[in-house]
């Protein structure tokens, strides 16, 4: 399911690696899982997305995630991010949070911004891809600003139930 979801040309356009991912690489990918923590979402019964914390040292991670599912109800790429971000700051204890997003993707760019993420134009960087020059931009929130701004999420996170 994961795998499909992933090479989906909507979610590979969007991504780092626009490859098709093999079964062999997608197997090496989920035994490298050391630092990281892979989430499944469902809602309403059913697997709609995929998150991940990729812890790199005790203060900082990294976060991806994407919604997998054709008929995922609007407003769950939003739920799916605010509750990685949650699980980062108040489960993992994370100070330093960040994602990394292509400049062909304004739909993620808008929402992280939206959430409270900052973009650090000094930590993006260049990537070239098939005659195409895109920027992989850096957005990063603290501990301290989600503390600041988690309270707006308050009456999702009552509906939202997190299952680890």
């Amino acid at each position: 399911m994961v795998l499909d979801w992933r090479n989906k040309d909507g979610i590979r356009e969007v991504s780092k690696n626009n490859n098709i991912i093999t079964d062999a690489d997608h197997n090496k990918w989920i035994k490298k899982i050391d630092l990281k923590y892979l989430f499944l979402f469902k809602c309403r019964d059913k697997f709609i997305g995929v998150g991940q914390i990729n812890k790199l040292d005790n203060s900082t991670a990294c976060l991806s995630c994407y919604i997998g599912s054709d008929d995922a109800i609007p407003g769950s790429g939003a739920i799916l991010n605010l509750s990685i971000i949650k699980l980062a700051f108040e489960k993992f204890k994370i100070d330093y949070l960040y994602g990394e997003v292509l400049s062909n993707n304004q739909h993620a760019l808008n929402m992280q911004t939206r959430l409270g993420f900052k973009m650090y134009d000094n930590l993006s960087r260049e990537l070239f891809r098939e005659g195409e020059n895109l920027i992989i931009y850096h957005l990063g929130m603290t501990a301290q600003k989600w503390m600041e701004t988690r309270y707006k999420y308050e009456n999702i996170f009552k509906r939202v139930k997190i299952n680890i």
